[in-house]
């Protein structure tokens, strides 16, 4: 584990994300969680992606692991 090259991973899946370059964006987040699986903004990062790309499935199993991994992320999303 590595959760200082974690972050830049994290980071440089973002700016791919924001340049539509989901499948790129979509790596780097899953490199991100294999240096540090305690990453729940990293799973939140994929669920976004996943979602923009229809596959709401695993958009759901994201959301649920970032949500296991910070429970006060699941008040973002009480309606």
């Amino acid at each position: 584990m590595d959760p200082e090259l974690a972050v830049a991973y994290h980071f440089r899946g973002l700016l791919y994300h924001d340049l539509g370059e989901f499948q790129e964006a979509i790596r780097d987040f899953d490199h991100a969680i294999s240096l540090d699986p305690e990453r729940a903004d990293a799973y939140l990062s994929l669920a976004k992606t996943y979602v923009e790309l229809g596959q709401n499935e695993r958009a759901i199993q994201d959301l649920d692991r970032a949500v296991a991994l910070n429970p006060q992320l699941s008040e973002a999303f009480s309606l």
